[in-house]
């Protein structure tokens, strides 16, 4: 799976505002309208590689296609056959204590080795795609992809990196990567491969005109080590994908010099609320307003008594 890249935007332009307006007079204001798209945790086939059992090690992933082994690879040159570069293995005592089950994927650290799965995907005992990752990339939602990673394993050298990748598929069913987060292999951060670390790549909120709208998303793990560092191997578990709706301004009030409104979004999550009194203004050189956390509920409470002067325009997006 060889993923081409497409045009990023930047955290600053990843989407269109939409504020909410502090009146000059106490007036009620509608706020603005609920989204209808749905966001939350999407289900990931065999997220936590329990699929093929083993009681040690085998070079099979259910559920998970495995990168096709490029035309550079000499198996008497690089120690084995290529399929044997990705599977699944017991967590055998002493092991990861924080894992996901008991078992996880290893993936060697050689260029382009990897693991991927969308919509098209074929695992190593499909004839056929069984398109049981059915997700598409929707108007108004972010998306999120998070792992477990352990690296340094095998002799791995300091620097080695590895690929979280979110990609869609294009008209001719090619991955195009949208989104890639790098995890770069440390002995300070790894330590004596004990505990998986989180790393997270993320789509910001998808707009109507963006290329990836409507497509299919797809997830993969792809070592990028160079050809001068090969050798060692990583362990990824507990793959999380969810989809993340954009705030929600609601419920506007204005008493006694107060202006307040509702901050609607995901449960628990800190939200900076900034404002601007002139819409032509871009989004990143809108003022600071202040920062809340919803409750269980996803939702906040913000209020702003300063001096009531003229229109002020505000907007809520998730803190980093």
């Amino acid at each position: 799976m060889r993923l081409r890249s497409s045009r990023q935007r930047t955290p600053a332009t990843q989407s269109t505002p939409r504020p909410i307006r502090r009146p000059v007079a106490a007036a009620a204001l509608a706020g603005a309208a609920a989204l209808s798209v749905h966001a939350g945790n999407i289900p990931v086939p065999n997220a936590s590689f329990e699929s093929p059992t083993t009681d040690y090690a085998v070079p099979m992933i259910d559920a998970w296609a495995t990168v096709p082994q490029p035309v550079w690879y000499d198996e008497g040159q690089w120690g084995g056959p290529w399929y044997q570069t990705t599977g699944v293995f017991l967590n055998a005592d002493p092991g990861i204590e924080n894992l996901d089950g008991q078992q996880a994927a290893f993936i060697f650290a050689l260029p382009e080795v990897g693991v991927f799965q969308d919509y098209n995907s074929r695992d190593y005992s499909q004839a056929e795609p069984s398109h049981a990752f059915d997700v598409t990339y929707q108007p108004g939602l972010a998306y999120e992809l998070t792992a477990g990673v352990v690296g340094n394993g095998g002799g791995m050298q300091e620097g080695v990196t590895l690929a979280l990748r979110l990609y869609y598929l294009d008209d001719a069913g090619q991955p195009v990567t949208v989104a890639e987060t790098t995890v770069v292999n440390s002995a300070e951060i790894f330590g004596d491969r004990t505990f998986l670390v989180d790393y997270t790549v993320r789509v910001p909120e998808v707009r109507a005109d963006d290329a990836w709208t409507g497509r299919h998303l797809g997830i993969g793990f792809i070592s990028t080590v160079g050809f001068d560092q090969p050798g060692g191997y990583w362990d990824v578990d507990n793959v999380r994908l969810r989809s993340i709706s954009r705030a929600r301004l609601e419920n506007p009030t204005f008493a006694d010099g107060t202006f307040a409104f509702t901050v609607m979004g995901e449960p628990h999550t800190d939200y900076d609320v900034r404002h601007t009194n002139d819409l032509s203004v871009p989004g990143e050189q809108w003022a600071e307003s202040g920062t809340v956390t919803t409750d269980e509920a996803g939702h906040a409470l913000f209020t702003d008594s300063s001096p009531l002067a003229e229109l002020r325009f505000y907007t809520a997006q998730e803190a980093p």
